[in-house]
């Protein structure tokens, strides 16, 4: 599974490449032209600030399941300390992250908030490829209730899952060709399953490759699922690329795509009061959006074998999202 961002340019093709072990998909967008010699990449580490509202201390009261009676224990339940004024309590705080950087791109991952992958930065448009929020605000959503929006949220084995706003483990690699990885991941207390991200970027090629393991080191079965939740910005010019002609609704229901009852919702702007809707039988690898005025776009690509689900998730136009993220978001979900 990879998120590339595109643009229209002549002599630039892509070529895709699929991958996969015992353990693992691996999905590469490799750019045909490239230079005969390119510096190797960077990686560090270093604080980066940013505005951060207050988070209640966990709940001391054991809960067996979480958010949507999903299974929880021994994981507490945690929630924002918001009130009456919540911006006159946020204070800057400084988040530990970890970079990546080549001729191209930059990415900045934070272990501290569950590994998201925070921010691709492409340094030849001079924008960001996903929705980079620039304060944590935390709002009621996740599994164990605090949960924050923006970047990349990799969750295993379950949905806004129970490390979403929690430190995980990292490492991080510079290899003999030139390239450099960063590695989160954790394993999780409900059922002992571990997972694995390594995030890489190669000398001279403007793609992030994204390498997931998914592993039960037990011997019994485990419930699972593997959910990529890439958040991007929402603008009036935002078109929703989707391989699909009926979504099914979170709240239920069957309905055409995109559209429906007269009203065209590949279309950001038409989605009022927000959706959720999973795409029914998409036997294709991708799905994205498109900025029609600024004429470039974000792509998500996987083996629909592998990954077969495809989900669109938007805040809509409605002013109550801003309560809980400051800037508005659309969410593009590979489950």
């Amino acid at each position: 599974m990879t998120v590339f961002s595109t643009q229209r340019r002549s002599g630039s093709p892509l070529r895709l490449c699929v991958k996969r072990t015992a353990a693992n998909w691996y999905l590469l967008v490799v750019a045909l032209a490239l230079p005969l010699y390119a510096a190797d990449v960077k990686v560090w580490q270093e604080d980066l600030t940013l505005l951060t509202y207050p988070l209640n201390a966990p709940d001391r009261t054991p809960h067996f399941t979480g958010q949507g009676d999903r299974p929880l224990y021994p994981y507490s339940m945690m929630d924002s300390e918001l009130g009456d004024n919540p911006t006159e309590k946020a204070q800057q705080k400084a988040w530990h992250a970890v970079f990546l950087e080549n001729e191209y791109l930059k990415v900045i991952v934070l272990p501290d908030l569950g590994g998201k992958l925070y921010s691709i930065f492409d340094k030849v448009t001079g924008r960001e490829v996903l929705y980079r929020n620039h304060v944590v605000k935390y709002a009621d959503v996740g599994i164990r209730g605090a949960w924050t929006s923006g970047g990349i949220e990799w969750n295993f084995p379950d949905g806004h899952t129970v490390t979403a706003i929690s430190p995980v483990d990292f490492t991080t690699h510079q290899d003999r060709d030139g390239s450099a990885t960063i590695t989160v991941g954790d394993s999780e207390r409900v059922q002992g399953l571990q997972w694995m991200v390594t995030i890489r970027l190669r000398p001279g090629v403007r793609s992030v490759e994204a390498e997931i393991v998914l592993r039960n080191p037990g011997d019994l079965p485990a419930r699972y699922w593997f959910w990529a939740n890439a958040a991007i910005p929402a603008r009036d010019d935002l078109r929703f690329v989707y391989p699909m002609r009926q979504v099914q609704a979170h709240t239920g229901g069957l309905q055409t795509y995109p559209v429906f009852q007269g009203v065209d919702y590949s279309y950001w702007r038409n989605i009022a009061a927000g959706a959720s809707w999973f795409a029914q039988d998409s036997f294709r690898d991708f799905f994205g959006a498109y900025y029609e005025r600024s004429d470039n776009g974000v792509v998500q690509v996987a083996d629909h074998r592998l990954l077969p689900g495809k989900k669109i998730y938007s805040w809509g136009t409605s002013k109550g999202a801003e309560h809980e993220i400051d800037r508005k978001s659309a969410c593009r979900e590979r489950v």
